[in-house]
């Protein structure tokens, strides 16, 4: 808000002169260290030494003659408990936005956090919203949230980010149109740390038009607003010519029937989540070639970690100073307070990378161990005749079938089976026979003959069509670890409400008034109102001579 001076003959007449200075029953006083008020204070001289502070506490300073600040270091304003209400009230809560005020906004109302779904901008969740912005405000569009990223959980695509730009056109280049760029102010990449800054003044159009720069059909609008005056304390100019308001800090609200006090700055809150942790990606296997390999993807990554929330800020305070003359260069201040900075949260560990080692054993040995293991473990080659219900016979009918296995012994690795694996190459049919075979001389106890043959014979090869140093070995790369978590910092105060009135005109040239918004991270919050009021002479009209 801007500075106010206001040449004011009328207050003396209602007031009756020097008599808003009080009366000085509190004497002459110089602060020589640190001080803190306990109420009203009503000084005939006061001083304010050099480094020294005078905290006013929520409470009101008269000085009937002359307050004198030593040098630059001498301070007079709100600097703690500045929510605590003493006869004045005090700056707002954090989180708290301001009522019948004069301050200042906080950095969260002047903060927009931008997400992207897809296909929309969403604007503090809503996709595609219509806003409203006020004049003489600087906001902030916060596109620190990773889905401003088309593919930010897809390593191998390219990232193309989803920018936010202004234009007096819908969908701005998109559609024919121009970039609007007066008063921006962009720092950072969308998707990391990108803040888009619009100082909104009295020439900014009063439609504008934010948009996706990379995708069409992803923005909304933007109206260009007055400043809401329904919070103000001093909600039209008349009111300023009351000074016995303006001093007391109080005015009666006819609308309302009651009482309502002056207050300072908005209260900024603690920081907001722009996006949650998430777990890990999954592996995968980045040799296309051989996607179709037997063994497992990587793991997946670990869940990202958690943030440290930052903290909000009180809002800045109410000073009144009444004093007939200023002397010296000090500071009067009603300042909102820093926030806090949050600590954002890490990346999950990505998971190791997974592997599957190759054939290893030379020289074709699998056929070696397909014949041998095919012959001796599938086949039971021998004494069917013997262990048949009948001792010496084969029975013919009905015909039989089964199978014969290959087995991979413990330490034998081929075509990536495991060790200790065993399955079968085929079904092995013997036919029915007409004829029992037993009392045959040498035969009675076998039935030698193709079990055997078949057994070895595919054993063998089915051992050999897979030779040893054909299959290298194979990385699965381990999946991403997941995001943090994102917040953002807590939010600064807004500046509070400096009103000082003096017959001193002009004031001393470095004298420094001042209702700053509270400043640290990227939070922005605006200032309060600074109001000097001349008790001068009717006919000295020019508040800057």
């Amino acid at each position: 808000m801007p500075e106010i001076q206001i040449p004011e003959p009328i207050f003396l007449e209602r007031l009756g002169g020097d008599e808003i200075y009080g009366f000085g029953q509190d004497g002459n006083v110089t602060i020589t260290s640190d001080t803190s008020l306990s109420r009203d204070m009503y000084y005939n001289n006061l001083t304010i030494n050099s480094n020294c502070t005078l905290d006013t506490n929520g409470y009101k300073i008269f000085v009937q003659d002359t307050l004198t600040f030593t040098d630059s270091t001498s301070r007079i304003g709100r600097f703690t408990n500045k929510t605590t209400v003493g006869t004045l009230k005090g700056g707002f809560t954090k989180g708290t936005s301001a009522t019948d005020t004069l301050g200042g906004k906080s950095g969260e109302e002047l903060t927009k956090i931008v997400t992207h779904d897809g296909s929309d901008f969403e604007i503090d969740g809503t996709a595609n919203a219509t806003i409203e912005l006020e004049i003489g405000y600087e906001y902030e569009f916060n596109l620190k949230s990773d889905t401003n990223q088309t593919h930010p959980t897809s390593a191998p695509f390219t990232q193309v980010k989803h920018n936010l730009k202004f234009s007096e056109t819908s969908d701005g280049t998109h559609n024919s149109g121009s970039e609007y760029t007066t008063g921006v102010t962009v720092t950072g990449t969308a998707g990391t740390d990108m803040t888009v800054k619009l100082n909104v003044t009295d020439s900014t159009p009063t439609t504008l038009y934010y948009y996706n720069e990379n995708f069409s059909g992803h923005g909304g609008q933007i109206n260009i607003v007055s400043q809401s005056t329904s919070n103000q304390f001093f909600s039209g100019e008349n009111e300023f010519f009351n000074l016995n308001t303006a001093i007391a800090g109080i005015k009666f609200d006819q609308a309302t029937g009651t009482f309502k006090a002056l207050g300072g700055g908005s209260g900024g809150a603690d920081s907001t989540e722009i996006e949650a942790a998430v777990e890990g990606d999954d592996g995968y296997d980045s040799n296309y070639a051989g996607r179709t390999t037997v063994g497992g993807d990587g793991g997946k990554g670990a869940t990202g970690n958690a943030a440290t929330n930052g903290v909000g800020a009180a809002g800045g305070g109410v000073v009144v100073i009444a004093a007939k003359n200023v002397s010296g260069n000090g500071t009067i201040r009603a300042d909102g307070d820093d926030l806090t900075a949050a600590t954002q949260g890490t990346v999950g560990a990505p998971a190791p990378d997974g592997s599957t080692p190759g054939n290893t054993n030379p020289s074709n040995s699998g056929a070696n161990y397909g014949a041998n293991y095919g012959s001796n473990s599938g086949s039971n080659p021998t004494n069917y005749g013997s262990n048949n219900p009948s001792p010496y016979s084969y029975p013919g009918n009905p015909g039989s079938s089964h199978q014969h296995y290959h087995f991979h012994p413990a330490g034998f690795n081929m075509n990536n089976t495991p060790a200790g694996w065993t399955h079968y190459h085929y079904n092995h049919y013997h036919p029915g026979n007409p004829t029992n075979y037993g009392a045959h001389p040498g035969n009675n106890y076998s039935y030698a003959g193709n079990n055997y043959s078949y057994g070895y014979s595919y054993g063998y090869s089915y051992g050999y069509s897979y030779p040893g140093n054909t299959n290298p070995s194979t990385t699965h790369p381990g999946g991403r670890g997941g995001r943090g978590q994102k917040v953002t910092d807590g939010y600064n105060g807004g500046g509070g409400t400096v009103l000082l009135v003096t017959g001193t005109k002009p004031l001393p040239g470095s004298l420094t008034l001042a209702a700053a918004a509270g400043t640290g991270g990227s939070s922005i919050a605006s200032a309060g109102t600074v109001i000097t009021v001349f008790n001068i002479n009717v006919s000295d009209t020019d508040p800057g001579a």
